[in-house]
């Protein structure tokens, strides 16, 4: 296959998802209740109006919560607000509220965002084995890991749950957009290095292709090619999700050892060839050297899409139009969010 026809194939969305904000949903055998919410205003946007900041979250948490109810998680677990990071311990789904802060944001916005958040940890306590992680031999496999584990939990809880994609959309266009809106800022002085654009592009090929730039797409083709090759079919289970991660690293590694080599000197006399039978030539970079190499990278890539407080450099706001629709206000609002109802 040639660059160009890789990069066709790039261009379009691996997974096929539905939507926008790249959401997997069931759309077989649906009531067709989704079609009588009004379009252009927030999923959460029934609420009423909050008095004050204390009961905006008071409404936000008892909507996440009620949603975590409705998932029927195998595990009775509690909601905790943070500042800045949503994550789970199995018994604890922590739940950031940097968004609460977001002046560009409506009221419903914010709930629909923090609600997101909630729904996605609960996806992990459905369907993630939580004796996986501890596998990863460095941070690295772990993140990859998690991008891929991420977007496996999302698929299934659209199959079956398909009235909550709506929720994990609005998380990811807020999110990811504002990782794309600092990536573009940080590269108008100077373009990032190559090693921040690769990573870019795996996290966006995976999660939210739109994020993906045409340069990096060409650049980066064959790598990208391959990755693609190693998550194709996607992942189904867990032990899947981590096999995929420790190919990935290995594409990753072997790109840098590559990298590497071409930036080696050259000896002044003889180059490779004088004899030696090691001069001119770069050890491979260990598992830790590569760790550490891209660290800062893992760093920044953490904070843009896991919920760290907006800087104020995104221009691009939550548009209402990008939003799913009015909840109904009636008795079944959640029997009829989660569109299939608890699993049995």
């Amino acid at each position: 296959m040639t660059t160009e026809q890789k990069i066709q194939v790039l261009r379009e969305d691996f997974l096929k998802r539905n939507g926008e904000n790249y959401t997997s949903a069931e759309r077989s055998g649906r009531l067709g209740w989704e079609q009588t919410l009004s379009s252009g205003s927030a999923y959460s946007a029934a609420m009423l109006s909050p008095k004050d900041d204390a009961d905006l979250h008071r409404i936000a948490y008892n909507h996440a919560r009620d949603m975590i109810v409705a998932m029927n998680t195998p595990f009775k677990v509690r909601i905790a607000l943070t500042p800045d990071a949503s994550f789970t311990d199995s018994k604890v789904v922590s739940v950031a509220t940097d968004m609460f802060d977001d002046t560009r944001l409506s009221v419903g916005q914010k709930i629909d965002i923090f609600t997101g958040l909630a729904i996605h940890e609960g996806s992990h306590l459905l369907y993630t084995d939580f004796r996986v992680m501890p596998r990863a031999k460095n941070r690295i496999i772990a993140d990859l890991f998690n991008i891929i584990e991420d977007e496996r939990i999302e698929m299934l809880t659209g199959q079956e749950r398909p009235g909550l994609a709506n929720f994990l959309g609005c998380v990811k266009y807020y999110y990811f957009d504002r990782h794309s809106t600092r990536m573009q800022a940080s590269s108008a002085g100077a373009p990032p290095e190559r090693s921040v654009r690769l990573i870019n592009s795996i996290l966006s090929m995976i999660r939210y292709p739109k994020a993906m730039e045409e340069d990096d797409l060409r650049e980066f083709a064959d790598t990208l090619y391959e990755v693609r090759d190693v998550i194709l079919p996607y992942p189904e289970t867990c032990a899947e999700a981590f096999n995929a991660a420790q190919r990935i690293f290995d594409i990753i590694r072997r790109f840098f050892n590559q990298e590497q080599k071409k930036s080696a000197p050259k000896e002044a006399k003889g180059g490779e060839g004088n004899g030696s039978g090691t001069q001119g030539r770069q050890p491979s970079l260990s598992d830790e050297q590569l760790e550490k190499m891209l660290g800062s990278l893992l760093d920044s890539l953490e904070k843009d899409v896991t919920g760290q407080p907006p800087d104020g450099t995104s221009s691009a706001g939550m548009k209402p139009e990008r939003m799913s629709g009015a909840i109904r206000k009636d008795g079944t609002r959640l029997g009829k969010a989660t569109g299939k109802g608890p699993r049995g």
